[in-house]
């Protein structure tokens, strides 16, 4: 299980920095190694994967007519005329994007969640191509030619290791079974 501490310590290394044991706060790598990381983790997972991504939620509307929302999602895909509002107070609420209001008659249809999750809950996949994109933003003002070519590479073998583990855990694929698909898909090796 990889942990936030876990992701500030490569990036930190990656820099030249001693690694810490705990996430202080005034330390300025380490603000900016949390800053970055938790930028990139929501970025990254904003696409919705296979880990974040509860499928055809059915929403209800509570005693108020109104759809709250865990306050752990990024967005929803759904219908168009449905988006996430956030009040003063940080809570998410259903909005209808066509009646202007957060109020709704019946039950909506069902969506899609996209969940931030926490640290401890992303695959060691996602881990990996998350601190890997950190690591080259916070190495840039360094700009050393071989460290960012290096770097660069990790980012790519990581992507690439993450879009595989999408197609393994989600089979998106209806010609599975297909002799074709079966050999494009042996090749997809990642080293």
């Amino acid at each position: 299980m990889s942990t936030l501490i876990d992701a500030v310590n490569d990036l930190l290394i990656e820099r030249g920095i001693a690694p810490v044991q705990t996430i202080v706060a005034g330390h300025p790598y380490v603000d900016a190694a949390v800053s970055i990381l938790n930028r990139q983790g929501t970025l990254i997972q904003d696409r919705g994967w296979w880990f974040n991504r509860d499928y055809k939620i059915q929403l209800t509307r509570n005693e108020s007519n109104r759809v709250q929302l865990p306050n752990d999602v990024i967005r929803m895909d759904g219908p168009a005329s449905y988006n996430v509002q956030v009040d003063v107070d940080g809570n998410k609420w259903l909005y209808n994007t066509i009646e202007h209001s957060t109020i709704f008659t019946e039950d909506p249809d069902t969506v899609d969640l996209i969940r931030k999750r926490d640290w401890t809950n992303i695959p060691p996949t996602a881990f990996a191509y998350i601190v890997a994109v950190a690591k080259e933003i916070f190495i840039r003002p360094l700009e050393s030619p071989a460290r960012s070519t290096r770097v660069e590479r990790e980012v790519e073998r990581t992507k690439a290791m993450l879009f595989k583990a999408e197609l393994d855990n989600l089979d998106p694929n209806t010609m599975t079974g297909n002799p074709l698909m079966l050999k494009l898909l042996s090749r997809m090796k990642v080293r």
